[in-house]
């Protein structure tokens, strides 16, 4: 009996901790540091923004409220009526253990000012797990609702096998490689 009693404090050291996760989908706000120009601005072009408060995780900080990111202009549009809309994306997000994806709540935009309020949403989870901070960010993988792309010609079953022109009629095989073995001389065979 005295073999089954385990001290308490040994009984909780044993059992793991259960992790602790910030969950893909979160919202986080940044501000933008830079005013864009939608007349002049050309994709590509990439615009300071920073972290409006801190990303706390468990009472750990991941990272502190002033945390830089990048906005990215990904494509221009002028509409009919003469309007100038953007694409953008969030990049460049960086915490001590790795970059974490995000994507803004709105990713067309009109105007972005000095101080314009930017949400976003992150695209992986970050998990603690005992002292360790780790990021995961899922791999994309195309839902069975999703049409292939058209030009794609998938790779035959099998590698078909190189032409081979047809045997003449009438000709013999050519023979199979084989190893050279000299026969052997009879036991009438003298050696002079």
């Amino acid at each position: 009996m005295a073999a089954l009693c385990i001290p308490a404090a040994l009984a909780l050291a044993q059992t793991p901790v259960p992790p602790h996760v910030l969950p893909a989908g979160t919202r986080i706000d940044f501000v933008a540091d830079d005013a864009i120009n939608v007349e002049t601005v050309r994709p590509g072009g990439r615009f300071r923004l920073h972290l409006v408060h801190d990303l706390v995780l468990d009472g750990t900080p991941l990272a502190a409220a002033g945390t830089s990111a990048r906005l990215i202009v990904t494509q221009k549009d002028r509409g009919a009526d003469g309007t100038t809309t953007l694409h953008v994306a969030v990049a460049e997000f960086l915490l001590r253990q790795g970059e974490l994806p995000v994507a803004p709540l709105v990713s067309v935009v009109d105007a972005v000012t000095v101080g314009t309020l930017i949400p976003v949403q992150t695209l992986g989870s970050v998990e603690r797990a005992n002292d360790r901070i780790v990021i995961h960010v899922p791999v994309p993988v195309p839902l069975p609702s999703e049409h292939p792309y058209a030009p794609f010609v998938p790779p035959p079953p099998k590698t078909p096998a190189p032409f081979l022109p047809p045997p003449r009629r009438g000709a013999t095989p050519t023979p199979l490689p084989t190893t050279f073995n000299p026969p052997e001389p009879s036991p009438d065979q003298t050696m002079e």
